[in-house]
């Protein structure tokens, strides 16, 4: 990382808070912005819907407020969780499974062509199958999306894939 590039910016406190409950406590507004990190997504989303965390980030981004995920803490900012059962199990039982939906109905899978050959092969195979009833934007490692209220920015320099009805139809490049 160029380290010269934030050496100028101001960061005057950063506040780590470690289970979702103790975010559900928090007020939102105090945060400049806010980073949700990955694990078992599933968890995850069962952890911010059952402290209320979730509706309180909602709340947060309703009022313009910066979110990042990572991993898990990206793939809830999809439609719904479907994509992710690639990669995790649904351990907690989550019955409701849909996420704020950022996308406009797509649902997001992190981590795509990050795997060897074989694994990239049964995730795109799994893809084919799942978009059947739903889009899925599968991000590789190397690549961002950035959500400013109706525009959507994709950083990165490897290309990511959109996955409908049984199809891939979009494979962007930078």
């Amino acid at each position: 990382m160029d380290k010269g590039r934030i050496k100028n910016v101001d960061i005057p406190y950063i506040e780590m808070v470690n289970s979702a409950d103790e975010l559900a406590a928090k007020n939102m507004n105090d945060f400049g912005v806010i980073f949700i990190g990955g694990g078992n997504t599933f968890k995850l989303l069962h952890e911010l819907k059952a402290s209320g965390a979730f509706e309180k980030i909602k709340e947060y981004l309703n009022s313009e407020g910066v979110v990042f995920g990572g991993s898990a803490g990206a793939i809830i900012f999809g439609k719904d969780l479907e994509a992710c059962k690639l990669d995790d199990a649904n351990e907690v039982n989550l019955s409701d499974i849909n996420g704020f939906d950022l996308l406009d109905g797509a649902s997001i899978l992190c981590h795509y062509t990050n795997r060897t050959a074989e694994e990239d092969e049964k995730a795109r195979q799994y893809l084919l199958e799942v978009p059947k009833h739903r889009r899925v934007v599968a991000l590789p490692e190397e690549v961002t999306l950035f959500i400013n209220g109706e525009n959507l920015e994709v950083i990165g320099n490897r290309p990511y894939f959109l996955f409908e009805n049984g199809a891939i139809i979009t494979q962007n490049e930078e």
